[in-house]
């Protein structure tokens, strides 16, 4: 059986030769699927589902955001996030200066605030208005107000709300498919691991049973070391990189949100970590 690990040296070179043989059809016998196969076709539709959504979703803004470069630049800058929902709805409501003109800022905060759904606290609305009100001020636009582009912004936000709802739907699937394999529980148990990347690493990997140990997943994702050396030669080790792609997208992504937050909530896997770091 062909090895996910792409280390080329003279010991590794004997294994293999050695491995060869009827015990390589044994060992993929007994790496068979433990769970039946119909939960993880079931993921893996509807993960395909929600990359396609996520890039036609990432088409549409990069639409949107040409757009406000030419009625309202400093939009781009303000927002970050710009399929949010307080971001649409002011890109709608104000994407050209010249909509803020006579405007105090208490008269934007309440238009916007109203209009926006409750859960986002007044403070934040506040915020986000004071500063395209002190943007508009300095905004130079390349088109007038009554540009066919403020249209097709109002119709570019319709469309990113839309594929919103769509994409929120088949995370919830997604996590209900999950939630019945055996491994999802444990995975998501981990402090700032999400149940979104727990059941899309599912997805990418399959039954975890199926592996013996860590070292093997990420040699499945293509996240282990690279290693060549033949004769006196030796290269500097490099990630692998084969596998899945997006499996090792959401698996970095689980690292990274457990970093970012380890100094709010008490992570066992960061300390053990830190803790063989400084050892």
């Amino acid at each position: 059986m062909a090895s996910l690990r792409r280390n080329k040296t003279d010991k590794n070179d004997s294994f293999k030769l050695a491995l060869l043989g009827a015990t390589q059809l044994t060992e993929i016998k007994n790496h068979c699927n433990k769970q039946s196969a119909l939960p993880y076709d079931s993921l893996r539709i509807l993960s395909l589902r929600y990359k396609q959504l996520i890039k036609c979703r990432t088409r549409i803004l990069n639409f949107l955001r040409s757009s406000l470069e030419l009625t309202f630049s400093e939009l781009n800058q303000i927002f970050k996030n710009a399929y949010a929902v307080l971001a649409l709805q002011i890109f709608r409501m104000y994407c050209h200066p010249d909509f803020l003109v006579g405007l105090t800022l208490k008269e934007i905060t309440d238009r916007v605030y109203k209009s926006v759904s409750r859960r986002i606290h007044k403070d934040v609305t506040q915020n986000y208005c004071a500063q395209i009100w002190l943007a508009a001020k300095a905004s130079y636009p390349a088109v007038p107000a009554d540009s066919l582009e403020i249209e097709i912004i109002s119709e570019y936000c319709d469309e990113i709300e839309n594929y919103n709802k769509e994409i929120t739907y088949v995370q919830n699937k997604l996590i209900k498919i999950a939630v019945f394999l055996n491994n999802f529980k444990f995975i998501s148990s981990i402090p700032r691991a999400g149940q979104l990347n727990s059941a899309l690493l599912l997805e990418f990997a399959g039954d975890l049973t199926r592996f013996d140990n860590y070292k093997q997943l990420n040699a499945f994702l293509g996240l282990d070391l690279n290693r060549y050396q033949s004769g006196k030669y030796i290269k500097g080790d490099t990630i692998n990189r084969r596998g899945s792609s997006q499996g090792r997208a959401v698996e970095t992504d689980m690292i990274r949100s457990m970093l970012r937050n380890q100094g709010k909530i008490k992570n066992h896997l960061i300390v053990n970590c830190n803790n063989k770091l400084n050892a």
